[in-house]
């Protein structure tokens, strides 16, 4: 068995948690996140030092994570220590959708899926934002945004106004 798969060192946070790049210096490993994407990311930014250290601890356990519904959720909180970047890009690099309420708007981040083009031109109001890169759905086409993502997202994390969640497939109804 080789050190990488050691135990021991799945506790240590070997790959950057932004960008999943390898982590190769001590304050790195540390950190959980590799210098570049600290100051890119606004991570070394003035916060109180509660928030700090719980963001420490966040960022951290994802860089040892990388993958699932904590990662999501960690996101979140992220956002609501104010690491707002980097939140998005944790977000961003796990495939998360994430779906922002801007008064009767609704902004939808996910993936890129050639197969859900069709399904996103015929939602009602829909209409994509170039600036933010962004699907802006009307907040009433909620049951039909919802049915899209569960057709052509199953499975995937999100991250919605209301925390974390996990995209589930279309129930299969049986008529009696």
């Amino acid at each position: 068995m080789s050190y990488e798969q050691a135990p021991a060192t799945k506790m240590l946070a070997s790959h950057c948690a932004a960008c999943g790049r390898p982590l190769v210096d001590a304050s790195s490993v540390e950190a959980g996140l590799g210098p570049d994407c600290r100051k890119r990311l606004g991570f070394n930014q003035e916060v109180p030092p509660e928030a700090r250290a719980e963001a420490n601890r966040i960022v951290y356990q994802v860089a040892v994570d990388q993958v699932g519904a904590d990662v999501v959720t960690a996101c979140a909180r992220l956002r609501e220590l104010g690491f707002i970047a980097l939140a998005d890009r944790i977000a961003d690099r796990v495939d998360a959708v994430v779906i922002r309420q801007d008064g009767d708007r609704l902004q939808v981040t996910c993936p890129f899926k050639v197969e859900a083009l069709d399904d996103w031109r015929h939602l009602p109001g829909r209409y994509w934002d170039r600036s933010l890169n962004v699907n802006v759905v009307p907040a009433s086409e909620r049951c039909r945004l919802w049915d899209l993502l569960r057709r052509h997202f199953a499975g995937k994390m999100g991250l919605g106004p209301k925390g974390a969640f996990v995209i589930k497939p279309e129930e299969v109804r049986h008529d009696p």
